[in-house]
């Protein structure tokens, strides 16, 4: 195996929404185990925002037409569904687009939340073709990962159309493992990994979210083997633990091995020691600006490990 000082992650491109990413050395078949780990990760799990549902003034389905406007239901949809959203609460937020007269429609007509932002709001959704025209569509966008088909349910409400939704940012990700060297070794791997994104989220925030989610499986991994290991001797280190009382300070914030997405969220939701989140419920950590339940679930799997209680 080969020494971690020599693993390096070098910034080969970054332009707009694309980044060219090179890790290495590794051993020899290597590339393609990391590569292909990291890519599954970007793909499926980063985490977005999408529409996942409509309701559209006057249409009781997407096969409508209405007068004035020069599209048609389904195609305003999938400009609906193209929306860069970024989203910082984990509550539906319900935005809402309403215009009338001759215009030209994009993103940058929708009203907003102090919750949802937009970040392609030159993006045409349509055009009104008369002065009376009027087109008013509430949409609810939701957090989520990965791609989600439609809530056929909510069609119970009456006028709304429910979407499937594309949540992550992550548009295409291109892996290529290649050949390296060190000093006399020659077969060594480079792993490198084209990532494409929208401009919700760049391509560098997108890689290191999934390196986050890498390391935290490989984290829960080294923690359940160790907890089988030393399941005989829990009472006698916990009796200790009591026995001895825990310093507050080795669990501040900035002290505790978390994610950097933990740490830079709970700093600015105000937390500056673990202990202040003792008695929360993971409805209520779930709260936190910037964290999602993913997010939320590592943290209370972190101050369960601290023996910190975390309320049902």
């Amino acid at each position: 195996m080969i020494a971690l000082d020599k693993f390096r992650f070098n910034v080969a491109k970054e332009k707009g929404n694309i980044g060219v990413y090179q890790l290495g050395p590794l051993p020899k078949g290597y590339g393609v185990t990391v590569g292909n780990a990291l890519r599954r990760i970007l793909l499926s799990s980063i985490e977005g925002a999408a529409i996942t549902s409509v309701r559209i003034a006057g249409i009781k389905h997407e096969y409508s037409m209405i007068p004035g406007v020069l599209d048609d239901m389904l195609s305003i949809l999938l400009k609906l569904k193209k929306l860069a959203l970024r989203c910082y609460s984990d509550k539906p937020q319900t935005i809402e687009l309403d215009v009338k007269g001759k215009k030209k429609v994009k993103a940058k007509d929708i009203k907003l939340t102090s919750d949802v932002e937009i970040a392609n709001p030159e993006l045409a959704i349509t055009e009104l073709t008369d002065s009376k025209a009027k087109l008013n569509i509430k949409m609810t966008v939701e957090k989520g990962a990965g791609y989600v088909p439609s809530d056929e349910e909510k069609r119970s409400q009456v006028g709304v159309i429910p979407l499937d939704a594309d949540f992550s940012p992550v548009k295409r990700v291109v892996l290529k493992v290649t050949k390296t060297r060190v000093g006399q070794q020659t077969d060594l791997d480079q792993v490198d990994l084209e990532v494409y994104t929208n401009d919700a989220l760049s391509p560098r925030d997108a890689f290191v979210q999934a390196a986050d989610i890498y390391k935290s499986i490989t984290q829960r991994l080294i923690a359940v083997i160790k907890g089988e290991a030393e399941d005989e001797g829990e009472e006698v280190k916990e009796k200790k633990e009591k026995d001895e009382g825990s310093t507050s300070s080795d669990l501040d914030i900035d002290k505790i091995n978390l994610s950097p997405r933990l740490t830079n969220s709970l700093i600015k939701a105000g937390y500056k020691n673990l202990t202040e989140l003792e008695g929360k419920t993971l409805e209520e950590i779930m709260e936190i600006r910037g964290l999602g339940k993913r997010s939320a679930e590592e943290l209370v799997d972190i101050m369960k490990s601290y023996k910190l209680k975390v309320e049902d």
